[in-house]
């Protein structure tokens, strides 16, 4: 689970651990791994580390998406296609590819090489791109939070929604019973 640093913000610790994570992505990898074992330390990190999934809810797949999260009734919730580190994804091919692995309880679509990261949210009008930075080069300039951009700390905190704790929300359980029992 997320780990309390005093003095911060629940919002600025939730970005800590979102660059922590991918600052031990990079602390590990070096440029000619593999996308393979770079995904795993992308799951690590972020995955299980910073947003709190369990394996059992995780997926790596071929001929699919890359990762899959399920929710509790094992629906697939995000869809991630990862590409290797030195791979750049600004590729359009690479978007369409993402987008190909959707179903229909897809929430969001992500894409990355494990330093850039793009994620869209899926809505009934469209897909809208919710992040798309890259962590590598906010890591480089070593900034402290405060002195990200308003830009990058809404993008990072966007990621707050693909928590387990949010994406596992007994609540929506509350609204079915209201409307089923």
């Amino acid at each position: 689970m997320v780990k309390g640093v005093q003095g911060m913000s629940g919002e600025d610790n939730f970005i800590e651990n979102v660059l922590r994570a991918f600052k031990s992505i990079a602390r590990e990898v070096e440029k000619g791994s593999s996308e393979y074992d770079t995904r795993y330390r992308f799951v690590k990190y972020l995955v299980e580390g910073a947003l709190g999934h369990e394996p059992k809810h995780i997926r790596l797949e071929k001929k699919k998406a890359d990762l899959t999260i399920v929710d509790e009734n094992d629906f697939a919730v995000i869809k991630i296609e990862t590409k290797r580190p030195t791979e750049s994804i600004e590729k359009p091919q690479y978007e369409e590819q993402a987008f190909k692995y959707e179903e229909e309880t897809t929430r969001f679509i992500g894409l990355t090489n494990f330093s850039q990261f793009k994620l869209w949210e899926i809505k009934k009008t469209g897909s809208e791109l919710r992040l798309n930075l890259d962590f590598s080069k906010i890591l480089e300039e070593r900034k402290p939070i405060e002195n990200l951009s308003s830009e990058e700390k809404s993008q990072i905190l966007f990621l707050n929604n693909l928590t387990k704790e949010t994406l596992f929300d007994p609540s929506k359980y509350e609204k079915f019973d209201e409307t089923y029992a």
